[in-house]
């Protein structure tokens, strides 16, 4: 490996190539439609290019851009063929701020891995959890542009417990990371562990609410952490504060 490479840098080279070839596989297939590649090999991985020469945290960011991209292209390209109506709108902006929620917890005061703090771990650490938390927004963004199509219905259980189930794997990384950059018990009982939960619950009794009330449920789920981080810090103040 060239020198002054790092191991965040061999994973996005690595992401990179298994997009491309995947997106050869489309082709081979003669299923891409016109949109397609452009929105894989342009807008997705792209910023992942450019990421090989940044350092952190700009190639948090750049991976964060790719990963919305490809996620946004997924929602639009299925809902490019539907009839747009209240329920449909509702979807596609809950989608987006869910997807901006958990990049959020990403990249805020976070090294890439949500919730995870500069310097905590070891890059050889911090990869792993990188990786299933990038897994997990792949997952999400495959959920959300299926949803679409069920947006007027009631979601499919596998794919109910496939949206739910990501964002409780995004989440269970922030758990971990939470607690390992020194948040404490506290943190984790009160806002670590519900993020967690309430997705498993979600999927196991949300199965007759529609699609886009479920995302904007996973929304409030997202920004729980940031809640319960600023309603703390405010009652920290208040409780320090000279009389």
């Amino acid at each position: 490996m060239p020198h002054g490479w790092s191991c965040s840098r061999a994973f996005a080279l690595a992401h990179v190539l298994v997009r491309v070839l995947a997106s050869r596989v489309w082709q081979h297939r003669g299923e891409v439609v016109a949109d397609w590649p452009i929105a894989q090999l342009s807008v997705g991985v792209a910023p992942w290019l450019v990421s090989l020469w940044a350092e952190a945290p700009t190639r948090y960011w750049l991976w964060a851009a790719g990963l919305v991209g490809a996620s946004v292209a997924l929602t639009v390209e299925a809902s490019s063929e539907a009839e747009w109506t209240s329920r449909l709108g509702s979807m596609a902006a809950g989608s987006f701020v869910l997807l901006l929620a958990l990049w959020a917890l990403a990249v805020r005061r976070s090294c890439g891995v949500p919730l995870l703090g500069f310097g905590v771990l070891a890059p050889r650490f911090a990869l792993p959890l990188h990786c299933v938390s990038t897994g997990a927004l792949g997952a999400l963004a495959a959920s959300l542009g299926g949803a679409v199509e069920h947006v007027e219905e009631q979601l499919p259980a596998g794919m109910r417990w496939l949206m739910c189930g990501s964002v409780a794997v995004f989440l269970s990384v922030g758990l971990v990371a939470g607690v390992v950059s020194g948040r404490g018990a506290r943190w984790a009982l009160g806002a670590g562990g519900p993020v967690v939960v309430v997705p498993v619950l979600l999927g196991a009794f949300a199965g007759r609410g529609s699609p886009s009330v479920l995302v904007w449920a996973l929304v409030a789920v997202a920004r729980w952490p940031w809640l319960y981080e600023k309603v703390f810090t405010r009652r920290t103040r208040q409780g320090t504060a000279p009389t």
